[in-house]
């Protein structure tokens, strides 16, 4: 009798250490989709933010010049 209920026990703990890992392999794989697309986004937006930068620095240099020219500097 004692033999049969550790068999069980085995077999219980071996299914739900299966079940476990099918759902931390899944949630790797989510995971892993997740850093994909905001790496990918976040190449995007660094690309589409560079010209916006670049024309706050011309602004901004524009603006240095002009205080400059001014005598206030």
């Amino acid at each position: 009798m004692t033999e049969l209920q550790q068999a069980l026990t085995e077999e219980i703990r071996a299914n739900s250490q299966k079940r476990e890992i099918a759902e931390l392999k899944a949630l790797i794989k989510a995971q892993s989709q997740l850093i994909k697309t905001m790496s990918l986004t976040s190449v995007t937006d660094s690309a589409k933010e560079q010209p916006d930068d670049e024309a706050d620095l011309t602004t901004t240099i524009a603006s240095m010049q002009k205080v400059k020219k001014k005598g206030l500097w």
